[in-house]
């Protein structure tokens, strides 16, 4: 298992990806065809703390996907994430952790268009991205249906500025726990004056 350094696989007919490729630390590309009708993927890469090559996921179709809670944990090594450019995530509820500990993301332009408007959890999703320091590409997420916002952006600690995030309508959120602890660079709050919480 810890030998495994690339995957090339046809996954037609799987609709359930949970935890597939989970703690294969040493995987650094992963190649698929066939991926469609896919339901679950919770967990799918956690633990893959090499994983950089991940460019085929561009051709998944993900709309019927409801939870994808710790897909990339872990996943130091991540950096290239624009395979999920055109992902259709309309139907995920679940988002908890996705990004968790992803140390090396700094560009999640590619998550500008995702469709969040089903999404109940969220917490946690870029927690510990030490790197991350412009999330712009979140400004026209639709977060309305959000509960869970705890820990979104925590230790994020190169996060400077969360301007992105103040036109967010977070009405329905009930937990926003630690939403910026650990994030020492971050100097200005004052954007979020109009959440309405």
């Amino acid at each position: 298992k810890d030998e495994v350094i690339y995957i090339s696989e046809d996954l037609f007919g799987k609709n359930i990806l949970d935890g597939r490729y989970k703690d294969l630390k040493n995987l650094k590309a992963i190649v698929t065809i066939g991926v469609g009708q896919v339901e679950s993927m919770k967990e799918l890469f956690s633990g893959c703390e090499s994983l950089e090559e991940i460019s085929t996921l561009s051709s998944w179709d993900v709309s019927n996907v409801k939870d994808i809670n710790y897909m990339f944990e872990g996943c130091s090594s991540l950096k290239d994430i624009s395979a999920l450019s055109d992902w259709n995530v309309s139907n995920v509820e679940n988002a908890l952790n996705v990004f968790s500990g992803c140390s090396s993301l700094e560009d999640i332009s590619p998550l500008e268009n995702w469709n969040m408007s089903n999404a109940r959890s969220i917490s946690g999703m870029f927690s510990e991205c030490t790197s991350l320091k412009d999330i712009s590409p979140l400004s026209k997420w639709d977060v309305s249906n959000v509960r869970d916002a705890g820990r979104l952006f925590y230790f994020c600690t190169s996060l400077e500025n969360v301007s992105a995030l103040g036109n967010w309508k977070l009405n329905h959120v009930f937990n926003i726990t630690a939403l910026f602890h650990g994030c020492v660079s971050l100097k200005d709050i004052s954007p979020l004056s109009k959440w309405d919480l």
